[in-house]
């Protein structure tokens, strides 16, 4: 019945273990449990504290020691979230969560699994989690108003899950706006809005949210790092690149002492965007994506690993090293492959789009183009829609069975208005071109490249190959 483990019993049938625990009284079944508890938390490795701490944590949870087990399971949450392990620090906080009978504490423990989950990037959970947090608070707080880090992850993640760009816009723009808000976050949601207005290509929008956040940004003792990001954002997406650029560096060089986490791989990861586009050389744009990657693959943060790793695919693929960027994009597509994200998979894919058509790997082309507008589903916007369109154009063009018709030239010249002021047209525009001269339209075309490159291209990046082909063919200064 009883086995020796060095100085300890072992009970050889869980089920005969189980009756004589039944069969013993409260206060002894306690002092079991309490002694077993001691026991594992001596057992516990000095290098992995919460190997145990789930077995523990039950075995204090059963001695009457709630609070024990609570904190057992929290510190144990903490240290796994240090070492890159969100979603096991998830688990944890939840079962904190389900232990404590106090409301504060439970909404506390809740919030905490909310955050781990999303650093997971776990988002379908997340946003259940979400939910259940705001429940909570509705029944313990007077005011609707719940302006905190958890809102803006939310808008985040349904934007992952492909929830509607405009909806989300709206509400971000309107938490810019909240006077109950602090300026720190009025800031970063005003900057989270300028992003999807890039999205949509909506340049009023993007003027709106300036205008409602204007006085925050210049309340004394903000902070100077979200500042940066919000000029950075704006001017790269829609006012001045040089402005963008200076923003850009300043928002670099702060990051150098920064506490690694989760806010340092994003502004690193969107430093690197605004960067390459803005005008700077394109190593600095690769070395701050290089850097906000590290420290996400280190951290265990997914919800910034893939991002960082498309953003040094685009760097190589802006130098036309075609064969480094579809090495960076199967590791960016490999980063994503357990994430729910179909927008972030569907830009990927894209991405490896274009790879393959400037290769003429037109079969592989084909495949991702399509994989890609199956992810972005009902989450399309001007941009994700003019991107796919070149690229089925390029696509028919490089086979040589391209036969626009008139409505089609119509419809590619209207997304083309509609994006021409956003960053990264070149490709869509020369496809475009292509087709106008195709159709016999040289005038037309050569009258929208002129528009396109005098007036509205943004990027202080050289024209893209083929678009620096057509410009000269056309006699486009």
């Amino acid at each position: 019945m009883i086995d020796l483990d060095g100085d300890r019993i072992v009970l050889r049938h869980r089920l005969t273990a189980d009756a004589a625990l039944d069969r013993l009284s409260t206060p002894a079944r306690q002092l079991l449990h309490r002694r077993a508890a001691e026991l594992l938390e001596g057992e516990q490795r000095a290098d992995r504290p919460e190997a145990l701490a789930g077995e523990c944590a039950e075995h204090w949870q059963y001695a009457g020691e709630h609070t024990r087990a609570i904190e057992l399971l929290t510190g144990a949450a903490s240290r796994l979230t240090g070492l890159g392990m969100p979603i096991e620090a998830a688990r944890l906080y939840e079962r904190a969560a389900q232990m404590t009978s106090s409301p504060p504490d439970k909404l506390h423990h809740l919030a905490a699994r909310a955050h781990a989950l999303f650093l997971g990037a776990d988002w379908e959970p997340f946003v259940h989690v979400v939910a259940e947090v705001e429940s909570l608070q509705r029944g313990s707080r007077s005011s609707p108003d719940n302006h905190d880090d958890t809102e803006l992850e939310l808008s985040l993640a349904k934007w992952r899950l492909g929830a509607d760009r405009r909806e989300l816009l709206a509400e971000a723009t309107r938490c810019a706006s909240a006077a109950s808000a602090s300026d720190a976050h009025r800031l970063a949601a005003a900057a989270w809005a300028l992003m999807i207005a890039d999205n949509l290509c909506d340049d009023r929008a993007a003027a709106t949210v300036m205008r409602v956040v204007a006085s925050a940004a210049v309340q004394p003792g903000v902070e100077e790092d979200a500042v940066s990001c919000l000029h950075m954002v704006f001017h790269t997406a829609f006012g001045k690149p040089e402005s963008g650029l200076e923003a850009a560096y300043r928002l670099t060089d702060s990051q150098l002492g920064a506490q690694d986490g989760g806010s340092k791989a994003r502004y690193l990861s969107h430093a690197s965007a605004a960067l390459r586009l803005c005008g700077a050389p394109i190593i600095e744009a690769r070395q701050a994506a290089a850097s906000a990657l590290e420290i996400a693959q280190r951290l265990g943060l997914a919800a910034f690993a893939a991002p960082a790793a498309n953003q040094i695919t685009l760097t190589y693929l802006a130098e036309g090293d075609t064969v480094t960027a579809r090495a960076w994009f199967d590791k960016a597509l490999w980063l994503m492959e357990r994430s729910a994200d179909s927008v972030g998979r569907s830009t990927i894919l894209s991405n490896g789009a274009e790879i393959a058509l400037r290769e003429r790997r037109l079969g592989d082309a084909e495949r991702l183009i399509v994989e890609s507008e199956n992810a972005v589903g009902q989450a399309r916007s001007p941009r994700s829609d003019i991107r796919h369109v070149s690229f089925r154009w390029r696509l028919a063009l490089l086979r040589g069975d391209a036969a626009p018709s008139e409505h089609d030239l119509r419809h590619f010249a209207h997304l083309h208005r509609r994006t021409r002021k956003a960053n990264g047209q070149d490709f869509a525009t020369a496809a475009l071109m292509d087709l106008l001269l195709l159709a016999g339209r040289r005038r037309e075309a050569s009258r929208l490249l002129t528009a396109y490159v005098r007036e509205y291209r943004r990027p202080s990046t050289s024209l893209e190959p083929d678009l620096e082909r057509l410009r000269r063919d056309l006699h486009v200064e």
